[in-house]
């Protein structure tokens, strides 16, 4: 599979979030039998979504520009929430809100955080390198004009 990032005419990586997360769902519908399997329990398929699925959904997303209606819109918030409830094997049509599921599985809401985390952690990385990137973040070249 080639990697490559979608962007839209107006420098907008809402097509690429789609794209990833919908990459993530199909993997997550994959293991269907894991989320089915009683002998597992919550805690264990917990760490295979984070093991197994948001790896799919997280790649490259270093490169994402993140709005706020971005990540409050059906986009991050809700794969997560739905990768929960596809874990718990809970249908929308139980109408359990999303804090009774966080307070049953005594999480909070990490996907977003680990995307900001790494956009950051990927910054830290380019502001470190000595190289063209790194002096034009800081506005700052060596030399005097004539």
């Amino acid at each position: 599979m080639a990697a490559f990032l979608i962007l839209a005419s107006e420098c907008d990586c809402r097509m690429e979030i789609k794209a990833r997360l919908g990459m993530a769902r199909s993997t997550a519908k994959s293991l269907t039998s894991l989320w089915k399997d009683h002998s597992l329990n919550l805690q264990l398929k917990s760490r295979l979504v984070q093991t197994l699925v948001w790896p799919v959904a997280t790649y490259a997303c270093e490169s994402w520009t993140i709005k706020v209606s971005d990540s409050n819109r059906q986009h991050v918030t809700a794969f997560e929430m739905d990768m929960y409830r596809r874990m718990m094997r809970l249908s929308w049509t139980q109408h359990r809100n999303n804090k009774s599921i966080l307070e049953e599985l005594k999480l909070t809401c990490r996907f977003l955080a680990e995307v900001k985390r790494r956009k950051l952690q990927y910054f830290g990385h380019i502001v470190q390198a000595d190289s063209l990137c790194t002096h034009i973040l800081h506005g700052i070249i060596a030399g005097k004009r004539r």
